[in-house]
């Protein structure tokens, strides 16, 4: 994440290291909530709002589960 004067907030997506410039699709990872541009990491149509989605390095072997535990335990 980025910080403009503003204070708002510009993601940077991991896959190509660009900001949203808000004219491109953008997906967030369910996990670790990074922001993906679709094109970099392949999505071509809307994914449906109730299917979690998760990015190449939280779906990595492994990644997914231990991020979904450490959010777990960060809960208690």
């Amino acid at each position: 994440i980025d910080w403009h004067e503003t204070d708002s907030k510009v993601w940077i997506c991991p896959g190509c290291d660009r900001p949203d410039n808000g004219q491109e699709a953008m997906i967030a990872c369910d996990l670790c909530d990074d922001w993906y541009h679709w094109d970099c990491v392949g999505i071509t149509e809307e994914p449906l709002e109730n299917v979690n989605w998760y990015c190449p390095k939280c779906h990595s072997a492994g990644g997914a589960i231990k991020r979904a535990n450490n959010k777990f335990s960060q809960k208690r």
